[in-house]
């Protein structure tokens, strides 16, 4: 049963490196099944890899471009090796995809759905730059190769470093490419923004000419002018997506200021109407409410009580009848006579 985000999210320590550790034998798993599809396809794939030069080496007159080895097992290294890279490429989807899961859970919403968005476009923009890699450099080899036969030397080619060679240079091309990405990422965040980025354009251009002559795997001009060119152009380009980014970013801040501002707007208007009625309450005592069924029954017993007492003491006051007072008269006549004397 698969575990949500939020349940992934709450994940111990020990939890979460238990998770990377699935996931990065996952991930060894697709690089070793792509690597055994990739051996399968060697003799392809070395085909591929051969063609700039073979198709550079036929621009400057070269029929036959001959590539060797000296050793008796560096054929076979190369072709695992091949492989190997072959296997990585293919299962990089699937590398990503589990990188993507671990780091899922630590983001908010927004921040996912900004990586869902940018992530594919990274990798066109990768992919883009290999396949425009591919398709320039056999002018760079057929430049070298005219270099080449001008000093009257045979143009022959080892196997191994010219692998390398074409692998560095197309990721190289690969990375460079990825330069919209990063500059707006960076306007996104604040650090740059258009106007600076036109601003600085003769930096760039220093910056991109130097980054060049670092990625590309020997030192003549060409292959450094076949890289900063298109870097150029996708400078250029990031100009108009760091604006439109900060544009964007703009409209959603000011959106929200302003619901913000509403929201203040209405608060304080529930404050004043609620003073308002308080200080109506305390202005008007006179007003009298109509009495409850409880306070008239409890004013009803009161009433009915002080009748009682005024009875009560109505009766204590009533003078006692003639004959009770004549015979009261002839007792105390009577003690008196029958007194001393």
């Amino acid at each position: 049963m698969s575990k949500t985000v939020r349940d992934r999210r709450e994940l111990g320590f020990f939890d979460h490196l238990d998770e990377l550790r699935a996931r990065i034998i996952r991930s060894v798993v697709y690089v070793t099944v792509g690597g055994v599809l990739g051996w399968t396809q060697r003799e392809w794939l070395l085909a591929v890899l051969r063609r700039p030069a073979d198709l550079g080496a036929k621009a400057v007159g070269i029929e036959h471009l001959p590539f060797r080895v000296f050793e008796p097992a560096e054929g076979f290294m190369i072709a695992i090796q091949v492989a190997l890279v072959a296997g990585l490429v293919l299962a990089a989807p699937l590398i990503f995809w589990e990188i993507w899961r671990f780091i899922e859970p630590a983001l908010e919403d927004n921040e996912r759905r900004y990586v869902v968005l940018i992530l594919p476009a990274a990798v066109v923009l990768f992919l883009g730059g290999i396949a425009f890699c591919y398709v320039v450099s056999p002018r760079a080899f057929a430049f070298l190769f005219t270099i080449d036969q001008t000093l009257g030397v045979d143009v022959e080619r080892t196997l191994r470093p010219y692998l390398w060679f074409v692998i560095r240079l197309m990721l190289g091309f690969g990375l460079a490419f990825e330069l919209p990405m990063v500059l707006m990422f960076l306007g996104f965040i604040g650090v740059v923004t258009s106007r600076q980025l036109v601003s600085w354009w003769r930096h760039a251009v220093v910056i991109i000419f130097a980054f060049s002559a670092i990625i590309t795997p020997t030192v003549d001009p060409v292959n450094m002018t076949i890289l900063a060119l298109p870097m150029i152009v996708l400078y250029v380009l990031s100009v108009g997506l760091v604006h439109i980014v900060q544009r964007n970013k703009e409209r959603a801040e000011a959106k929200a200021e302003a619901e913000w501002a509403d929201r203040e707007a209405e608060i304080a208007q529930q404050e004043e109407g609620t003073a308002v009625e308080a200080g109506e309450s305390a202005d008007s005592p006179g007003v009298s409410e109509k009495p409850s069924q409880s306070d008239r029954a409890t004013a009803q017993r009161m009433t009915d009580t002080d009748a009682g007492e005024g009875h009560r003491e109505a009766d204590c006051s009533i003078p006692p009848p003639a004959d009770e007072t004549a015979s009261e008269d002839a007792s105390d006549d009577t003690e008196t006579q029958s007194g001393p004397g």
